[in-house]
């Protein structure tokens, strides 16, 4: 009887441990996208006129690629379509901002920052996430 314990509460424990690990990793990524994001915002306001400046785009890139180095952990934790969603609005202020659409570039990376910060929500720990 006392094995089948240690094995339930083990298992729990595993759970539990799996948990924390999963939040902490999607929450740090998603925080971390919304700050480099924030820090895009503000380059973006302050060159409202010429927002295709190398500095931005070499911002861009920076950010494309570090998105595309976690998304390969964020596969195996998360839903490919929430990925796909950040893919796609970074894709988009690449594109504006080579064109130098100042209002769609901005319109799309609040749109991007609003979504990151609401999708680590979702990933809180909580007996509803956990089982």
């Amino acid at each position: 009887m006392i094995k089948k314990w240690i094995i339930v509460v083990s298992i729990l424990a595993a759970l539990i441990v799996g948990c924390v690990i999963e939040h902490n990793y999607v929450n740090n990524t998603f925080d971390t996208m919304t700050q480099n994001l924030q820090v895009l915002k503000v380059s973006l306001e302050q060159n409202k006129d010429n927002i295709d400046l190398p500095e931005i785009e070499e911002y861009l890139k920076f950010l494309h690629e570090d998105f595309h180095q976690k998304e390969k952990v964020l596969k195996a934790l998360i839903w490919h379509t929430g990925l796909k969603d950040v893919e796609v609005g970074i894709s988009r202020i690449i594109a504006y901002a080579e064109n130098n659409n100042f209002v769609e570039a901005m319109v799309e990376t609040n749109s991007l920052i609003d979504y990151c910060s609401h999708y680590s929500q979702d990933f809180k720990i909580t007996l509803e996430n956990i089982f």
